[in-house]
Parts: structure tokens; C-alpha cells; sequence
């Protein structure tokens, strides 16, 4: 059991990171939360990056391919996020970043002109009814109203960032899974130092303990140190079963927007979360893993 630790631990990060996020930016500002908290991990990932090009030395190609998937993986779907959280509640983003499983699945399958099995079919309709019941009943809930156009921006920095998951797998280059990943993270951060507004030190400083840590957290736990996590997960359970508990982030979602913003926990909430995981486990039950 002890082997899913650090699994667990990372897709629990990233389960409260939209929760997180959308504290902070209604107590700041989507701009500024953005830009503060991604400039301050292109700062912490720079020494990466800087070892990682003198050993590779990327032709001006690759690295152009590179810096696409990063802005794709973490500018396009964070500057969305933060944008609409303020009109949308945690468990419509936990119900949107449900599909993202599903998303992936049908990006490989377009991409590479190929059907999923019948029972990745199965999976993923049971985990769409889950979603369906999840986005109902909270659409319902006139005490923390959700916008339509938020919640298609939310949809669509997912599938954005399923899209750059899928192509990322298909870059061809010499470096390691964890390697990869944090120079994808600085290149998709890199974006945001220019969005820095002058005067930002002065607001900064004026954060209180609270929105601090949550920078804090957002920069270095959910973003950095959980892919840590994620990759140590990989060497200890292989990578088939490390990806099924992704499709966990939903449910800590769920739980953190109960404990964090106040949103109802319903029956039919819970309900709705437990179809979405049946769905997931129906659709890689009989993957076999290979690490």
C-alpha cells in the first residue's frame, strides 16, 4: 500500500490546486495570481532548464515543439482556469477536469486513426453519465451559480491541455520522463514573466499569510514537487497503474471545494463521483501494466 503514497500525494495536490485557485483569485485577481505564482516557477525551474540545454543543445525545432506543448500544458489551461473561476463553482471544475481521461483517449485514437476497445467505450460512458449527474445537480444549486461561458473556458483549457498530453508523447527527444516534464513546466511558465505588471512588488506585499501560502503552494507543491511525486509513483507501481489515479483529482476536488469554498456535498455528488471511478475502473481493469 505503501507504493501508492506518493501517487496519492500527487494527484491530491492536484485536485486541490483548482480549489486553491479559485480562493485566491477572488481574493486577488486572476492576472495577478497567474502571473505571480508561474513567474516564481519558471524562477525555481531556470537551473533545470539551464543544465537541461547544455547537455541536449535542442536544434531551434525541437525547442519550438517544446515551448508549444508547455504553453499548451500549463499557460493555456491555467489563464483560462483562473479567468472563469471566479464565475464557476470547484465542482464544475472537478466534474470538467473528469473528462480530461476521456479527452486524451479520443485525442490518441484521432491521431493515431484508431477506435478505443469496447471496453475503454464502456468506461468512458459510465464516467460521461458520472460527469453528466455531477454538472446537473450542480447547475441546480442557486447558491454557487455557474456561467456557461465559464464553464466552456474550463472545458476548453482542458481538452487544450489533453491535446498537448497526447503530442508530448510523440516528442522525440532524449530526455527522461522527469526531465521532460519540468523543462515543458519552465517553457509553459516562461510566458506569464511578461505578463507582470508593474507594481506587482507592492501587491505582493500586501498579501496576507493565507494568499502567500496559497502562491506558495500553487507554484511549488501542485506544480513542481507533484511531479516529483508522480514520477517516483511511476518507478514504484509502473506507469498503467500510476495513470488510473489521475482519474482521482475529481474526487479531492469534490472534497477540497466542500472544505475550502463551502460548496454542499451532496448524495448525489457522491454519487456522481463513485459512477465517474466505476468508469475508470471498467476501462482499465484488464490494462496490464509494463513498468
Amino acid at each position: 500500500m505503501h507504493r501508492y503514497v506518493p501517487g496519492l500525494f500527487a494527484v491530491l495536490f492536484w485536485g486541490l490546486a483548482p480549489i486553491v485557485l479559485k480562493d485566491l483569485v477572488a481574493r486577488s485577481s486572476a492576472g495577478f495570481t497567474t502571473s505571480t505564482a508561474y513567474s516564481l516557477v519558471a524562477f525555481l525551474l531556470l537551473p533545470q532548464f539551464i543544465r537541461s540545454w547544455r547537455v541536449r543543445r535542442w536544434d531551434m525545432r525541437t525547442l519550438a515543439k517544446l515551448f508549444v506543448c508547455g504553453v499548451m500544458l500549463i499557460s493555456a489551461f491555467n489563464f483560462l482556469a483562473a479567468r472563469a473561476s471566479p464565475h464557476v463553482s470547484g465542482t464544475i471544475i472537478a466534474g470538467t477536469i473528469a473528462l480530461e481521461p476521456l479527452m486524451i483517449m479520443l485525442t490518441y485514437a484521432t491521431l493515431n486513426r484508431a477506435l478505443p476497445s469496447g471496453q475503454q467505450f464502456l468506461g468512458a460512458t459510465v464516467s460521461i453519465v458520472g460527469v453528466a449527474l455531477l454538472l446537473h445537480e450542480q447547475l441546480g444549486n442557486t447558491s454557487h451559480p455557474s456561467e456557461w461561458w465559464a464553464i466552456a473556458l474550463i472545458a476548453l483549457g482542458a481538452a487544450v491541455w489533453s491535446v498537448a498530453v497526447v503530442l508530448v508523447g510523440r516528442l522525440q527527444t532524449s530526455m527522461g520522463a522527469l526531465e521532460s516534464s519540468l523543462v515543458l513546466i519552465f517553457l509553459g511558465a516562461c510566458p506569464f514573466v511578461l505578463t507582470l505588471e508593474q507594481g506587482y512588488i507592492s501587491t505582493l506585499a500586501e498579501l496576507d499569510a493565507r494568499a502567500v501560502a496559497e502562491l506558495l503552494f500553487i507554484a511549488g507543491a501542485a506544480t513542481i514537487f507533484s511531479n516529483f511525486l508522480w514520477y517516483r509513483s511511476i518507478q514504484l507501481l509502473g506507469p498503467t497503474r500510476t495513470g488510473t489515479l489521475i482519474n482521482l483529482i475529481p474526487l479531492f476536488s469534490v472534497v477540497f471545494a466542500f472544505l475550502v469554498l463551502g460548496e454542499p456535498l451532496t448524495y448525489l455528488k457522491i454519487g456522481s463521483l463513485f459512477t465517474i471511478i466505476f468508469g475508470v475502473y471498467l476501462s482499465s481493469r484488464n490494462v496490464k501494466d509494463v513498468g
